[in-house]
């Protein structure tokens, strides 16, 4: 009985404490509201205070981060002013729709088994230690990008190999973490070299910026000094996690079973899966939507039974729900006139310097904004146009475009300040701890990247002056 009592009261405490948490982080909203910052009429007011107390949400984890969620779009679409296909601009478009059925594409593939047979034999042999399973991640990464154009089907692929080959290893779970963390941050920084890396973010950059951009553009501009930043960016995740990768070394478990010869199956999906990829890389050509094709490749692999119905639950809600508010931060805060308002102010900050001092006041506008914002997308689509009307006539589009770019993908602190962070974490891969362990000497050493890398070399190809 006693401990029925001690229970209720544990219970009753957690409440309590939950509550407090909650009024404590609704002062800043609350204090924003009643001070109305930069002349804003109430519907901007309310904006602004309903992103700052869902972004705190976020962070902190004191409401659940679907619920919270579900809030920030609840109230944009009853207090911003702004349309309902601006709040829902992210569900309505094809991209929603790629993602939803990459997930069930790629449920298929680690059912299929294609990867055990074809690509982790590569990892047996290759990957031994920590390190050389990130960098090796990194590879298949790269090598992949114009066979899987969607970037979230590659992670989701690649990821899924890896991890598959670490669950058959005597890693503990510490060292499994972090090579997955690796192959995340593998990700957005193998995203930068070409165009064709990230068709979502990468082109939205391009296109905000009103910069004809083609693939071989982008390369000339940021493949080289994003290889030599991505080896630093190596050099120090072997030193950040040096605990979980000096040193280790990565054993199977059990010993490696031959493998039985291909059945007719095996054969069929092969197929199906490297139909796919052929569609995808000349989408170009024919003109089929990669949400079409990966959607008959789905009806496939259902007929072929390696998908069920009960793979539908491969599905993360949530993470679509935190996705629709992230994503329409930016085109509420545009429509309602707050990203404009704001700007305007900050208009102040780039004043008329020299070239340095102009790029590192649009880097820290860029990381303050991107704080707040959260999703790369959503940064770069209300930073770049603000930005550059910000510089008018005091450095090049294409520069500016880069460099908020850069300050924006290759900058973290949580996991929701990266989409592909953000799903590593909500499938277990790895925690926020490590995001944030890795995010803050990353933040640290971003603004020598774009002064001692891209300025330079920018200026070596006749970029800026």
């Amino acid at each position: 009985m006693d401990s029925v009592k001690m229970r209720e009261k544990s219970a009753r405490n957690k409440i309590s404490q939950k509550i407090v948490y909650i009024l404590l982080s609704a002062a800043l909203p609350v204090a924003v509201m009643l001070l109305r910052p930069f002349g804003m009429d109430w519907s901007q007011t309310l904006t602004v205070s309903l992103l700052l107390l869902v972004i705190i949400w976020w962070c902190t984890g004191i409401v659940g981060k679907t619920l919270s969620s579900c809030v920030l779009i609840i109230g944009f679409l009853c207090f911003s002013g702004a349309e309902v296909k601006t709040v829902f601009s992210f569900p309505l478009s094809s991209t929603f729709l790629l993602i939803v059925l990459t997930y069930l594409f790629s449920r298929g593939v680690a059912n299929s088994g294609l990867a055990e047979r074809y690509l982790e034999p590569l990892l047996t042999k290759v990957a031994g230690t920590p390190l050389k399973a990130v960098l090796l991640g990194a590879l298949m990464l790269a090598a992949t990008i114009y066979a899987i154009p969607q970037p979230l089907a590659r992670l989701i692929i690649i990821s899924g190999i890896v991890k598959g080959y670490l669950d058959k290893t005597d890693a503990d779970s510490d060292v499994k973490a972090v090579v997955i963390f690796g192959v995340f941050v593998m990700y957005i920084f193998v995203n930068m070299l070409t165009m064709k890396a990230d068709i979502i973010l990468n082109t939205t950059s391009a296109a905000v910026a009103g910069v004809e951009m083609t693939d071989g553009g982008w390369i000339k501009y940021m493949a080289l000094p994003s290889l030599v930043y991505t080896a630093v960016i190596v050099l120090l995740f072997a030193v950040v996690f040096k605990k979980e990768m000096k040193g280790r070394k990565l054993i199977l478990s059990t010993e490696e079973k031959e493998k039985s010869p291909a059945s007719s199956r095996d054969i069929v999906v092969l197929l199906i899966v490297a139909a796919t990829v052929v569609l995808w890389l000349t989408e170009s050509l024919h003109g089929i939507p990669s949400w079409a094709v990966t959607l008959c490749s789905i009806v496939l692999m259902y007929a072929a039974g390696v998908l069920r119905l009960t793979d539908l639950k491969a599905i993360d809600v949530p993470m679509l729900i935190f996705l629709t508010a992230a994503m329409c931060i930016g085109g509420v805060m545009s429509e309602n006139g707050t990203a404009e308002l704001i700007f305007s102010r900050l208009r102040v900050l780039i004043g008329s310097g020299s070239t340095n001092y102009t790029v590192l006041a649009m880097v820290l506008i860029t990381v303050c904004m991107h704080m707040l914002l959260g999703s790369n997308t959503t940064t770069v689509s209300v930073v770049i146009p603000s930005i550059i009307y910000m510089c008018e006539g005091m450095l090049p589009s294409a520069v500016i475009m880069f460099v908020v770019y850069v300050a924006s993908a290759a900058q973290w602190l949580f996991p929701f300040h990266s989409v592909g962070l953000m799903m590593g974490t909500s499938m277990n891969y790895f925690s926020s701890k490590h995001v944030l362990k890795f995010g803050i000497p990353l933040t640290l050493l971003l603004l020598t990247a774009i002064f001692g890398l891209y300025l330079p070399w920018w200026r070596l190809i006749g970029a800026l002056s």
